[in-house]
C-alpha cells in the first residue's frame, strides 16, 4: 500500500512492549490540521487515512506515538489485561479525518481495513476486537471514534472487497453526485423562474 511518511515532533523513539493491538480514532479536523497538531501539541498517531483514501503515516511503528495514554473507565479486555500500562506502549493508533458528526468515507473504510490487515500481518494481532479497539473503551470520557464502524474495518481487513464491489460503491457515489448537481440546478431555476415572477408583477 502506497503510503505518506510524515515525520512529526510528538512521539517516543523506541518501544518498551510489543505490538499487541490496534487503536482507531476519530480526528475531529482536516489532514492539515491533524499534521500540524502533532508538531505543535504532546499528541500524535502513527496513521491518518484521509477522506479521499490517501495514508499518511506520522510515527514509525517501531516508536511509540501518544495517541491514548490516558485511562477512564476502560472497558477493553486487552487494557484490563494491561492495566498497570500506557496502552500507548503497546497500541498502534490509526486516525480518520473527518468529525463526530459524520460517517467516514466508503474509501477511507477500504484503505482503513486494508491498512488494519497489513499491520495485523506485519505484528501478527488477531483481526477481531479484543485487538481493534475504539478509542472510547479506554477512555470513556472520549465519543472517539464516534460513528466510525471498527467492526465494517475489521470486515474489510479480514476480506476486502472485490473489484466489482467497489466499483459498484463508485458508481453509486457519481449518480449520487449527480442527483445532488441536478438538485442545485432545479432550486436555481426554480429560484430564477420566481425573480421573473416578480419581475413581471411590477
Amino acid at each position: 500500500m502506497n503510503i505518506k511518511f510524515l515525520p512529526v515532533k510528538s512521539y517516543t523513539q523506541g518501544r518498551t512492549h510489543p505490538i499487541k493491538g490496534i487503536c482507531i480514532h476519530i480526528a475531529e479536523g482536516n489532514a492539515s490540521q491533524v499534521y500540524q497538531t502533532f508538531n505543535n501539541e504532546p499528541k500524535s498517531s502513527h496513521y491518518l487515512v484521509l477522506r479521499n483514501g490517501d495514508t499518511w503515516q506520522f510515527v514509525r511503528e517501531q516508536d511509540t506515538a501518544w495517541a491514548q495514554g490516558f485511562k477512564d473507565r476502560p472497558i477493553a479486555k486487552l487494557v484490563l489485561e494491561n492495566i498497570n500500562l500506557n496502552p500507548n506502549e503497546y497500541l498502534l493508533s490509526i486516525e480518520f479525518e473527518g468529525t463526530s458528526k459524520e460517517d467516514i468515507t466508503e474509501v477511507q473504510y477500504l484503505n482503513g481495513g486494508k491498512l488494519i490487515g497489513e499491520i495485523a500481518q506485519r505484528n501478527g494481532t488477531p483481526l477481531n476486537r479484543e485487538k481493534i479497539l475504539r478509542h472510547n473503551e479506554i477512555r470513556q470520557s472520549k465519543t472517539c471514534p464516534a460513528l466510525v464502524s471498527v467492526e465494517k474495518l475489521i470486515r474489510y481487513a479480514q476480506q476486502p472487497p472485490q473489484i466489482s464491489e467497489i466499483e459498484s460503491i463508485k458508481i453509486k457515489i457519481s449518480l449520487l453526485q449527480k442527483l445532488v448537481e441536478i438538485f442545485k440546478s432545479l432550486q436555481f431555476y426554480r429560484k430564477l423562474g420566481s425573480i421573473e415572477n416578480e419581475k413581471g408583477e411590477l
